[in-house]
């Protein structure tokens, strides 16, 4: 009898180590095993679908011909004129109206342009991350990569107002680099 209790203690003994062993190699709820990135910090952001959607259609971008085909040049003569502003507006009605178009990858990428010429780093950036994500296949794919490396360095490098706060947060630059990576 005694033999039994022995053995069924050990049993027992054995059966909840290896529970615990199970539950302390997961170290995450429901029991499933993470990655070696879960243990360290600055891998959430890669957790969250980061997607960007695409650009739907506006009333404050309102095309002004039938065509992309036309579109594009209105944009473009407004771009030569220096009417910045309306020629940004003429792109990005382009790229709501007819995303599809060839014409739509183009208009992104000198809307992408327009915005680094104009020193809006963070604009530009996101406007050639745009274009990489829904023109990957229509665009200088390298060239792209180069101008978002290029002003993500720049923001790195001059991140500082005229008293020498930080105008930007490391992280919101960091995120810039990953995005380049991935």
């Amino acid at each position: 009898m005694k033999k039994q209790v022995t053995t069924i203690g050990f049993a027992a003994l054995i059966a909840v180590t290896s529970v615990l062993a199970g539950l302390a190699q997961t170290g995450r709820p429901g029991g499933t095993r993470g990655y070696a990135s879960d243990q360290f910090e600055g891998f959430d952001a890669l957790e969250e679908d980061a997607r960007i959607l695409q650009k739907t259609k506006s009333f404050w971008f309102s095309v002004d011909a039938e065509t992309p085909a036309a579109q594009l040049q209105i944009a473009e003569k407004n771009e030569a004129l220096g009417r910045d502003r309306a020629a940004r507006k003429a792109y990005e009605a382009l790229i709501r109206e007819w995303p599809t178009a060839p014409e739509a990858a183009q208009a992104q990428y000198a809307l992408a342009q327009l915005r680094e010429r104009q020193q809006k780093f963070e604009k530009a950036f996101d406007e050639y991350q745009y274009l990489i994500t829904h023109y990957a296949g229509h665009c200088p794919y390298q060239e792209v990569l180069d101008r978002q490396f290029r002003i993500a360095n720049f923001l790195l490098h001059n991140n500082t107002s005229m008293f020498g706060w930080s105008l930007s947060g490391m992280d919101a630059i960091r995120e810039r680099f990953e995005q380049i990576v991935r």
